[in-house]
């Protein structure tokens, strides 16, 4: 899977590609999914599960959670707006408005 984020570095935004793939057996450690992104981290980040639901769910959360912690070495990552952390913002509240979905 893929997904085009919109990356910014004192004041210059560039598109990035984010690549997933899995979830997958691993012989070793349950299951895996893999995940990279050009321009913040371009080499493959391995993430394990027990289960196919458990490595595609820490795979999800680590993405959120690299991109996040990227904005304090200046780098803004959004995928639709502003503040969306690329789209992978679990975790956060929500509206008011989000039973409506």
């Amino acid at each position: 899977m893929q997904r085009t984020l919109f990356i910014t570095k004192d004041g210059i935004e560039k598109e990035a590609v984010l690549t997933m793939e899995g979830p997958r057996p691993d012989p070793y450690a349950g299951w895996a999914c893999d995940w990279k992104c050009d321009i913040i981290h371009p080499q493959v980040k391995t993430v394990h599960g027990s289960d196919e639901m458990s490595a595609l769910y820490y795979c999800l959360n680590c993405i959120g959670a690299f991109i996040r912690n990227m904005e304090a070495f200046g780098y803004k990552t959004r995928y639709e707006m502003d503040g969306d952390c690329g789209g992978f913002d679990f975790g956060n509240p929500v509206s008011d408005d989000s039973s409506s979905h």
